[in-house]
């Protein structure tokens, strides 16, 4: 067979050189390898190995589930198979050379590959001058104790082919078989074979086959060719024991032929056993060579099935999860389904309860509007009846307007200028209460009541007084000032406790209420705040400084509606609650409400604040402060119901009741002159006393028509409320000393 290729080492090539070196051939079975290589080792000290090994090329390349000729394979498919095979013998390589190593030895590797290992083996020693082998003798199952022989064709082989230059060592299972050298010295056979019979004989001890035995009979006769295979196997000559000289003396010529033809038939009966053996080897290594490709087809088989396996798995746990999402999938979107359907049919009985609503509205209206109808009808000739009144009394009223102004001027009592003079003695700075752009405010005593008196600039006087040359309004006396200076605790007074608070909003509730309910169209205060606000005896609230100037809304819109004094009302409830000027307090507010401390704004010095009332009032005031004015409560409805019942739970303050002995320490104008007490509702009369309500109108009722005082006749019996005298006495009922 061709050499295919060659790899050595050039290490190699200067080993091949020396005789030192011993060349240990080596196979891929690295067990049996290593046993040849450790007897090397073992038996040449002092020596320089190189692993010598031949690579022989598949012709037939293992596959998963069965062979395949390399022909049958791709170009690029055989090149990495076999690149991976090299790869693989250049690792046992070099556990042979590791092996070397620690046993303190130096290696070197050789090899070639080559179709036939035998052949190989042959050409590397020509070529390398090899003077050393140690090759294996035969396959470790054929070793025995008393094993001399060689079991291996190729060993054989690289015998007859080796020159008489190198040294041969033969070992199996670390045993040394056989020793000797080549049998070549040239190319005849016939030396090569005489070579070969004198290594055999010399070894074994015998004689030269020449000399020992001569002619047909010494040699074995084969029975066919298939046994002389068989039987050649061991590639030396056998030597059949025959009867010496002197054994053969005395004997007959039919007992000698007796003798060699019992040996002959000996000599048959070993063939055939050989042979029967050499073909019950063969048929056993057949069997293990199937049984082992079987194996191997089965392994493959099988690792190809527990891929299979694992990928059918692996499909069908995520096919499971896929079904697993999608039924849960499914399942939501039918619960969604079924939600969607239920609220639906809500929607839709909704719908139909609604369209039943209407439906019934709209009967209704029907109705309604058909009695409107009717009602329009009658109110339109109610409205013509009205007009023809009207212009009736037009008529009438355009021949009594003189009069008229006169009946207007009596529910008001007039003053001369002397006696504004007497009240104020003469403008005392002493007496002066308030100045500003309007006029200048005096405190004064007329008819034996305290009384405020504004002197009006010359723009501000009015016609009643053209005739004198100052002109001014007579007001009365409220002591404790404006709701301003009380909250500021100006001059040191004391502070408003939260009772007398809530019940001054109640009261300022109730004024408003009073103004806009008036016919026939509301009033609207329109400059409400603290400094308009005056406090009277037992902290009677009293309005005053009615105008539009400073109202916000009024300032934006041009416009004014009993909602700008609803918002100015919560400005004042909330300052009322707090004791802080208007100025930002609605923001303040509501930040402190966010953050639920509203005890923090509260003004203390009111004393405890009951906080569920309190909060109550801070809500509603807030909801009056509201920028839309559509979102302000009604005053009537809800503010006053609220502050109705806070005035309940925190009491009223009642006037004090004084003993009958404590009258005549009061003030002689607090005594009715009927009476003779101290008077709880004073009235004035068109005398111009002030007399008890109750005490005054018995006497008119009593069929008197004259004055209790100057017995003259009364211009009219009209009483009009002392309410500045009403508060002087409450003031003094609290503080009597």
């Amino acid at each position: 067979m061709a050499r295919t290729s060659e790899t050595v080492h050039e290490s190699s090539l200067t080993l091949a050189n020396n005789d030192e070196t011993v060349y240990v051939a080596v196979e891929k079975d690295s067990d049996k390898s290593k046993m040849t290589l450790s007897w090397a080792l073992s038996n040449f000290h002092g020596k320089k190995f190189c692993i010598l090994h031949v690579h022989q090329l598949a012709k037939v390349i293992s596959l998963i589930g069965g062979n395949s000729p390399g022909s049958r394979l791709e170009e690029h498919e055989v090149r990495t198979i076999r690149e991976l095979d090299t790869k693989i013998m250049e690792q046992i390589l070099d556990e042979y050379i590791l092996m070397c190593e620690e046993s303190g030895v130096y290696a070197e590797k050789l090899h070639v590959e080559m179709d036939d290992i035998r052949e190989g083996i042959v050409e590397l020693v020509y070529q390398h001058s090899i003077k050393k082998l140690v090759i294996g003798a035969a396959a470790d199952k054929h070793y025995s104790g008393g094993m001399r022989n060689i079991k291996s064709k190729k060993a054989m082989y690289v015998l007859d082919h080796l020159p008489l230059s190198c040294q041969i060592w033969f070992i199996c299972r670390g045993h040394l078989i056989r020793s000797g050298k080549g049998v070549l010295d040239g190319d005849d056979d016939e030396d090569r074979y005489a070579s070969l019979q004198s290594i055999s004989f010399s070894e074994m001890g015998g004689s030269n086959p020449s000399t020992s035995a001569s002619g047909s009979s010494n040699l074995r006769c084969y029975e066919s060719e298939s046994e002389q295979e068989v039987l050649e196997q061991p590639r030396f000559l056998e030597v059949v024991h025959l009867p010496s000289s002197h054994e053969l003396e005395g004997s007959s010529d039919d007992q000698l032929l007796d003798q060699l033809q019992q040996a002959q038939e000996e000599a048959g009966k070993w063939r055939r056993e050989a042979y029967e053996e050499a073909n019950r080897r063969e048929k056993a290594e057949k069997t293990v060579i199937d049984a082992t490709r079987k194996v191997r087809a089965l392994e493959g088989s099988y690792i190809e099935e527990l891929r299979r396996r694992k990928e059918i798995e692996e499909v069908s746990a995520k096919d499971k999860e896929n079904f697993e999402n999608m039924t849960r999938q499914w399942d939501e979107e039918r619960v969604t389904a079924q939600d969607q359907r239920i609220l639906l049919e809500s929607q839709v009985s909704n719908y139909e309860y609604r369209m039943a609503e209407l439906d019934d509205k709209r009967q209704s209206a029907e109705e309604l509007s058909q009695v409107y109808e009717k009602e329009r009808d009658m109110f339109r000739v109610e409205r013509d009846n009205a007009f023809n009144v009207t212009n009736d009394l037009l008529k009438q009223s355009e021949a009594s307007s003189s009069s008229s102004i006169i009946n207007t001027q009596q529910f008001f009592s007039m003053f001369s200028l002397s006696e504004i003079h007497e009240a104020t003695s003469s403008f005392d700075q002493s007496l002066l209460i308030w100045e500003h752009g309007h006029g200048t405010i005096y405190k004064g005593l007329i008819r034996y009541t305290p009384v405020a008196i504004k002197i009006l600039n010359p723009r501000e006087g009015s016609s009643v007084f053209q005739e004198e040359e100052e002109c001014g309004l007579v007001y009365e006396y409220l002591p404790n000032g404006c709701l301003r200076d009380r909250l500021s605790c100006k001059d040191s007074t004391p502070p408003l406790s939260w009772q007398t608070r809530i019940c001054i909003a109640t009261e300022l509730c109730s004024a408003l209420i009073y103004l806009h309910s008036s016919n026939p169209r509301s009033i609207v205060h329109g400059d409400l705040k603290a400094e308009n606000i005056f406090l009277g005896a037992g902290f009677v609230c009293k309005l005053s400084g009615f105008g539009v100037s400073n109202h916000p809304l009024f300032l934006q819109t041009g416009e004014l509606s009993p909602k700008s004094d609803i918002y100015s009302f919560g400005i004042i409830v909330l300052q009322l609650l707090t004791g802080r000027s208007r100025a930002n307090i609605v923001e303040e507010m509501l930040e402190i409400l966010d953050m639920s401390n509203l005890n923090a704004l509260l003004d203390s010095s009111a004393g405890d604040w009951p906080f569920v009332q309190a909060e109550q009032v801070a809500h509603l005031a807030l909801r009056c402060c509201d920028s839309d004015p559509s979102n302000r409560p009604d005053l009537v409805s809800e503010v006053w119901r609220v502050l109705k019942t806070l005035r309940a739970s925190c009491g009223a303050l009642s006037s004090i009741q004084m003993d009958p002995e404590e009258d005549s320490q009061a003030p002689s104008y607090f005594i009715c002159p009927i009476l003779q007490e101290v008077m709880q509702d004073p009235v004035f009369a068109a005398d111009g006393y002030t007399y008890e309500k109750e005490a005054l109108s018995g006497w008119l009722e009593s069929g008197h028509d004259t004055s209790p005082m100057t017995n003259l006749r009364l211009s009219h019996t009209d009483l009009v409320p002392n309410r500045a005298l009403r508060s002087a006495i409450q003031e003094w009922l609290q503080h009597p000393s």
